[in-house]
């Protein structure tokens, strides 16, 4: 996925004929409540190249070392483009038993790292070398066989089990038996993982108890058997490590990072203590701003009194009142604009009617559509539609990021309450893009419970005294019945409403 980055964040693409699989209830590994690590670590990885998908891993890798304390070295340097001589290996080693840390672990530059793993020894360990012993390429132990016998004359045991070296830990006692070894057999063109298993098969035959091995959630590759399994640290090998990413973040097993804020609009101080906001583009409009107008009598009869209104739009429809349309073209500033004007909006769309009396209590607990959209996270991410694809994007961030295992759909298409602080908060959190789901992240980064949206008239219940709202299809825009419904249930012009004269 080209958008890996947060610089480069951008909504996925996605394959309309891919199938969705069954996927578990939880998309991650259960939180771990660690009170802290009792030794010290230092990480060694290295940055080989500038290309956008190292700038995302790392960034995962720092954060995750920040988090837990962990010393972090990065080595600068090209070495997979100027040959396998240049491996910071033996340096790693040198440098850590120069030092007082009682372990050094290592991590591959394409190692995304879960938002909430923990410390790698969150338990203690055994002393030794760490690594996950697995089949990734299933040809490469029997390859590496081949080189040992070639190269040095040597035959290594079935019972050798032939280990990944994207992540590694090891103790000072194994770095100081192992740093004999790693002098003087690299060579250019020979994968570096070739030589760390060579390493370990010299140290095993002197001190095989110290070859461990570290659980497939500390690994996870990408190969049939692991890759839609949660993890602690995903390993995403291969060529194209932004299109492994991508995978595991439709299939909801990673979160899509956070986009740049491009705006920055609040000022010190709300300009007014509440007001009701229309969003509203006249060059999109099928119904021509008559929606709209019968949106806003609906409100001027039903709609909590006293609350002034502002419409953000393209173009003001002649028959709108000047003084409540402000101009604005994209829907992102519309967002922000009006939730820094007032510390309480009611945010509205030119397709929602009033159907009886609502007052702000109405609005003060949201309602949801579907008590957990965790669940739904992969088929929503491979929607076509980019507002499902929002939603999916937020709910995988809340889900791995925040903990939550239980977050409702608040994407009702209602009438919703928001304060401008809470707003605030949830726009630096989240950032903000076209197809924002702005409900869901509000009201989920809040942890609200909701109660289940059933005041929603559908198209034969719209004389239904129990249903407050009403959301108006597009599909009805040439349905007489339903537009003489319209005219006659809300035939008294609204207070913003002016008499358009004959020559304008």
């Amino acid at each position: 996925m080209s958008g890996v980055g947060e610089e480069e964040f951008s909504i996925p693409v996605i394959d309309p004929l891919s199938k969705v699989r069954k996927y578990p209830k939880v998309m991650r590994l259960p939180i771990v409540h660690e009170t802290g690590a009792s030794e010290s670590c230092v990480c060694y990885t290295w940055q080989h190249s500038n290309a956008p998908w190292i700038q995302a891993f790392l960034r995962t890798l720092r954060r995750w070392a920040q988090r837990h304390q962990i010393e972090l070295k990065v080595d600068h340097q090209e070495g997979i483009q100027k040959g396998l001589r240049e491996s910071p290996f033996r340096q790693w080693i040198q440098h850590f038993l120069a030092g007082d840390f009682a372990w050094m672990m290592h991590l591959d530059a394409d190692v995304m790292i879960h938002p909430l793993a923990p410390h790698v020894l969150h338990n203690p360990r055994e002393r030794g070398l760490w690594a996950h012993g697995q089949s990734y390429p299933v040809a490469r132990a029997a390859t590496w066989r081949k080189w040992v016998k070639q190269t040095h004359q040597q035959t290594v045991p079935e019972d050798f089990v032939y280990c990944n070296d994207g992540v590694w830990l090891m103790d000072r006692e194994t770095a100081t038996a192992l740093l004999p070894f790693t002098e003087g057999y690299l060579a250019p063109n020979v994968p570096h993982e070739y030589y760390f298993n060579w390493w370990r098969f010299l140290l095993g035959k002197q001190q095989p108890e110290r070859l461990q091995f570290l659980s497939a959630e500390w690994n996870r590759l990408p190969v049939a058997e692991q890759k839609l399994q949660p993890a602690w640290f995903y390993h995403c090998a291969g060529k194209d490590k932004g299109a492994v990413l991508k995978d595991l973040q439709l299939n909801g097993f990673l979160p899509v990072p956070r986009p740049p804020m491009t705006f920055k609009p609040w000022a010190e101080k709300a300009e007014m203590e509440k007001v009701i906001a229309y969003p509203y583009r006249m060059d999109a409009d099928i119904w021509k701003g008559e929606l709209l107008r019968y949106s806003l009598r609906s409100l001027d009869q039903y709609g909590p009194a006293d609350w002034p209104l502002i419409v953000w739009g393209t173009e003001r429809p002649l028959w709108l009142d000047e003084s409540v349309f402000r101009h604005e073209d994209m829907l992102q500033r519309k967002v922000l604009r009006s939730l820094a004007l007032a510390e309480k909006v009611l945010w509205m769309n030119d397709d929602i009617f009033f159907l009886r009396s609502s007052s702000e209590a109405e609005f003060t607990e949201p309602m949801y559509v579907e008590e957990n959209v965790i669940e739904s996270i992969p088929r929503l991410m491979r929607s076509e539609n980019k507002w499902l694809i929002g939603i999916g994007i937020i709910a995988a961030r809340l889900h791995h990021e925040r903990g939550m295992d239980q977050v409702p759909n608040f994407c009702t298409h209602t009438p919703h309450l928001f304060h401008r602080k809470h707003a605030r908060k949830t726009l630096e959190y989240f950032g903000i893009w076209y197809g924002f789901p702005m409900e869901l992240a509000y009201f989920g980064l809040m942890e609200a419970k909701g109660r289940p949206c059933l005041e929603k008239a559908t198209m034969d219940q719209l004389d239904d005294p129990m249903m407050r709202w009403f959301n108006v299809p597009d599909s009805e825009v040439d349905n007489q019945e339903f537009r003489q419904w319209m005219e006659k249930k809300f035939p008294k012009p609204s207070r913003w409403e002016k008499q358009v004269k004959p020559d304008e």
